[in-house]
């Protein structure tokens, strides 16, 4: 059975991954129960969503891949589907020094301003991504 939950969230990223001014993240991969996303210009860095056929009542879970391997444990996510692809912008944004896709913001503005503001001054930040 088809989940409309998960179908009208991806529509939704699928539109900030698509935006011209997107150099953050691409989709090599979508349907209703999975994302496959890398980092623009190092595909050997990406990351692979899982949603479960119960979403939202059951967490999606998010592993990181290098080079096609996990990096690291697979994860429940707390969050839902948008905010987790937005929480990938804004951590390879961030490692990057690229700027974050204004559509990426617009998705949760409160999250994102939240994430900035950690990222820039509560600590500094390391996350697992390897290069």
């Amino acid at each position: 059975m088809p989940n409309s939950a998960s179908k009208c969230e991806i529509v939704l990223v699928l539109d900030v991954v698509r935006d011209p001014s997107n150099e953050i993240v691409e989709c090599h991969y979508y349907s209703e129960n999975c994302l496959y996303l890398s980092v623009k210009g190092r595909p050997e860095i990406s990351f692979l969503l899982h949603i479960p056929i119960t979403y939202p009542v059951q967490e999606l879970t998010i592993c990181q891949l290098t080079n096609g391997i996990a990096l690291g444990d697979v994860i429940k996510s707390p969050l839902n589907i948008i905010d987790t692809v937005l929480m990938i912008i804004a951590i390879v944004s961030n490692e990057f020094k690229k700027p974050m896709p204004n559509s990426a913001a617009k998705l949760n503005p409160e999250l994102y301003q939240q994430w900035l503001f950690d990222f820039n001054n509560v600590a500094h930040f390391k996350s697992s991504l390897s290069w």
